[in-house]
């Protein structure tokens, strides 16, 4: 939909499309709050006139339209196909597949919102639940034009995420409270900042060992791009070392678990080792993500840039590191020392 005015003119026009065809109308005003009243009505009249009522769709229909039209495109990654497939899947069963998407209103949702919490959800939890039911409704109503009204969303309210910075003697108490296929996923992590998923999807094909120093290129991260990480020298040794042991070909993945009879298998959870290992480490607070965040913390403390941890930890915007200027201390100091000059 658009107002605007035409070259040379102070008065505004409507002009929008429904469903394939062009409507467009002089608004007979030069007040733009005027000439969108006047839009709107000029949209309900053409509805009512070259389409009837808006068309009817179903909870159902809705959540399949949204998998295929917008998350299939992007070719999520396993875990992330799995969440959204499990939020549909929680949409449908809370107002019933055959329900009219018009039949959602915002009495509906606040409902649905406090019964996550009163069920123990996390906050973030109920919020992807209802940031996704919001985006359906949301395409349903702005490019779909079977929702009449967009009902209010109202998100559970959070407090600011903190990031859980692992000391030295923490990170080698969880290394050494690990079997050994944990023990060396977490050396991966502090020495490289990657991502879970980006440690149980890597091949050998994106190693590279050759030369003084290590390499890796994370194919495929969560912001869409890829990145190269530089290895530390004891990294690329414990990689020449497992590439020794076993299978190494271009498609085996790196990171694998020994099963009882001696064959190697990709991860599919490290939930019960990782939990087993927090509590012999005596750090139940810690997550395997916190091993990125240190890894991000040591670079800063260090006097590395925080572009190139942008790049080094893959995150699309600098807005996401610099949550981790705060501890770049040295950097104001260095700063204000030169007055002092």
């Amino acid at each position: 939909m658009a107002c605007y005015r035409r070259k040379g003119s102070r008065m505004f026009v409507a002009e929008f499309t429904f469903r394939g065809v062009r409507y467009r109308e002089a608004a007979g005003t030069a007040n733009k709050v005027e000439a969108l009243r006047f839009e709107r009505e000029f949209r309900t009249r053409i509805e009512k006139t070259a389409g009837g009522s808006k068309p009817t769709m179903t909870v159902e229909a809705g959540c399949e339209k949204y998998f295929r039209e917008k998350l299939l495109p992007k070719q999520p990654r396993r875990t992330t196909a799995q969440k959204s497939i499990s939020v549909l899947k929680a949409i449908r069963e809370r107002f019933g597949a055959s329900t009219p998407l018009a039949d959602v209103g915002t009495l509906e949702i606040s409902e649905w919102r406090g019964q996550m919490l009163a069920e123990g959800k996390a906050p973030g939890t109920a919020n992807r639940n209802l940031a996704v039911l919001r985006a359906i409704l949301n395409l349903a109503h702005k490019d779909w034009l079977v929702l009449e009204v967009m009902p209010r969303v109202m998100m559970v309210p959070s407090g600011p995420a903190t990031n859980r910075y692992l000391s030295d003697d923490e990170v080698e108490a969880l290394i050494a409270a690990s079997p050994e296929h944990l023990a060396r996923m977490l050396k991966v992590a502090i020495s490289t900042g990657m991502r879970l998923s980006e440690m149980t999807s890597l091949l050998w094909k994106d190693v590279d060992l050759t030369g003084d120093r290590g390499h890796i290129t994370v194919v495929r991260s969560k912001s869409g791009r890829s990145r190269g990480i530089p290895l530390t020298h004891d990294l690329t040794e414990m990689l020449i070392e497992m590439k020794s042991e076993g299978a190494a070909g271009p498609y085996d993945h790196v990171l694998t678990w020994k099963r009882a009879d001696g064959v190697r298998l990709p991860f599919t959870s490290v939930r019960t080792s990782w939990q087993k290992a927090r509590e012999r480490a005596g750090v139940p607070s810690a997550t395997i993500h916190s091993f990125r965040h240190s890894f991000a913390a040591r670079l800063v403390r260090r006097g590395v840039p925080l572009f190139t941890l942008q790049q080094l930890m893959g995150h699309a915007s600098p807005v996401q590191t610099a949550a981790y200027s705060s501890l770049a201390r040295h950097d104001l100091d260095d700063a204000i020392s030169k007055l002092d000059q």
